[in-house]
């Protein structure tokens, strides 16, 4: 750890005060451990995806990456994203700070453990909606009883959450990369084998998915039980509700909840639209091109964007808390905010400069050209677009969730739900004139609107809180280096001209 006399590994951490500096050291390097567990599983997924698709038929492949992946998102995204933001909220903030580490520990348990009943309903009603919804898939070989199994494995998982959020809370990082990375390891393991050696298809997939679950479980329950007592968790009792608590629940984390779970089902419906809009289609060819384009379009997104947004919300949480905004503070964040954005503003313009012009190319590499006569290619150029608004909304919106009042999530969630409507009318449109390539162009609309909003929101923000003309946010100070963007362009002009 940092002392006054050495300085941090990150330059950044240099503003902080040194009441915060343990805290955010511990999520910075929290950081670089999930960077690395998604970058492994990630890798891991892909290859196994890449093995699969090459002996499985593009329908097939689509109705597990769409259709059964939309089943288990849609349980699980419900389900668990409210619980998790509320309870991260409420252990970095506000009124919060008066209270000792029992009654933290407490609340944050008794609302985890919540997560399970609600569950039930939720995959009870999903698993229903979606087999409804299934009219001419339900005549395939094995969908029926593959839906059930993804139902079943998302609720497995479910059952971890308790010791998920504790461990998040107590920024555990360490047993969360361990634990995660065996359960994906061990998912794809399996799915190979029952796959590819004993042919079962769809079969496998939720197979897998349901042993997947049942790791989580068992590694989260485990560390927990095996390493009691520890300075915060004295017993095992520390980890089940505290039924003797009046209340049960604090009524103020119930209303940031409710806030948060009414946003994940808009978020569910921006993140996933292009899987519901694929569906309603019924093309599964379609289905199986967008899961292939997707499968490598969202490595960055899945091992880079989203490790460092999460850990960015909790960093901003703990940093700009309602009741110790110091300028010290401001300033790490916007630092922090500032360096991030205009990273990824360049990884986007990488993706830009040199993704679209070779995307035939890695398809018949990794594929053996098994669809050179699609229009794979094209999708895949325009998803590498599509990477570079991922990548800036991920970061500003981070910053959003995390200092935002209850007021002002309230309504930046009827926002979402204008942006909502106005990207689904336009995908619907837009896929019945350039098939999956609307639902591409969709999606960067629905990126512009969100990040367009970010921004307006951060710079009122800094106005506000910061008393130095330096904290203050504009779009050109996020923007490379002029020679940077031109020699990204040139870049573009020779890799067209060669493809």
């Amino acid at each position: 750890k940092s002392t006054p006399n050495t300085p941090p590994p990150f330059h950044f951490i240099s503003f902080l005060h040194l009441e915060k500096m343990e805290e955010a050291e511990k999520v910075l390097s929290g950081m670089l451990y999930l960077i690395g567990l998604q970058v492994a599983t990630r890798i891991i997924t892909f290859v196994m995806n890449t093995l699969i698709i090459i002996d499985l038929s593009p329908s097939l492949f689509g109705i597990y990456s769409i259709q059964y992946q939309l089943v288990m998102a849609t349980i699980l995204f419900v389900t668990r994203e409210g619980f998790r933001r509320a309870c991260q909220r409420s252990s970095s903030g506000g009124e919060e700070s008066k209270k000792n580490e029992k009654q933290k520990l407490e609340e944050i348990v008794n609302m985890a453990w919540l997560s399970i009943p609600f569950g039930v309903a939720v995959t009870i009603i999903s698993t229903w909606f979606f087999h409804w919804m299934a009219a001419e898939e339900i005549n395939i070989p094995s969908y029926s009883s593959v839906l059930y199994l993804f139902s079943i494995g998302s609720f497995v998982e479910i059952i971890s959450e308790p010791m998920y959020i504790l461990a998040q809370n107590l920024l555990l990082y360490q047993v969360r990369v361990k634990i995660e990375g065996l359960a994906v390891f061990m998912r794809c393991v399996i799915t190979y084998i029952l796959i590819v050696h004993f042919k079962l298809e769809l079969i496998g997939f939720g197979i897998a998915q349901v042993m997947y679950g049942i790791i989580l479980v068992f590694g989260y329950y485990g560390y927990f039980i095996r390493n009691i007592p520890t300075p915060t968790i004295k017993s095992v009792s520390d980890l089940l509700p505290a039924l003797h608590r009046k209340p049960y629940v604090d009524r103020k984390l119930i209303n940031l909840w409710t806030i948060y779970e009414w946003q994940s089902v808009e978020k569910l419906v921006l993140t996933e639209g292009e899987k519901w809009v694929l569906w309603y289609s019924h093309n599964l060819v379609n289905q199986g091109i967008f899961s292939v384009v997707n499968n490598l379009g969202s490595l960055v997104v899945r091992f880079l964007f989203q490790p460092i947004e999460e850990i960015c919300f909790s960093l901003f949480s703990k940093l700009l808390s309602n009741r110790t905004r110091k300028e010290e503070d401001l300033k790490t964040t916007a630092n922090i905010l500032r360096t991030l954005t205009k990273f990824m503003i360049l990884i986007g313009s990488i993706f830009i400069a040199f993704g679209p012009n070779y995307s035939q190319l890695l398809l018949d590499l990794l594929y053996n050209r098994k669809f050179t006569s699609t229009n794979a290619g094209l999708v895949l150029a325009w998803y590498c677009v599509y990477v570079s608004f991922i990548a800036v909304n991920g970061i500003t919106e981070a910053f959003v969730h995390a200092v935002a009042s209850p007021s002002e999530l309230k309504n930046y969630n009827y926002l979402l739900i204008t942006f909502s409507v106005v990207y689904m009318i336009s995908a619907s449109l837009l896929i019945q004139w350039i098939e999956t390539i609307g639902l591409i162009l969709a999606n960067c609309l629905n990126m512009a609107l969100r990040v367009a909003f970010s921004f307006w929101y951060i710079r009122s923000f800094f106005k506000e809180h910061a008393q130095s003309e330096l904290h203050q946010f504009s779009v050109a100070s996020l923007m490379p280096n002029k020679y940077v963007m031109a020699c990204l362009v040139g870049s573009f002009s020779i890799t067209y001209r060669l493809s």
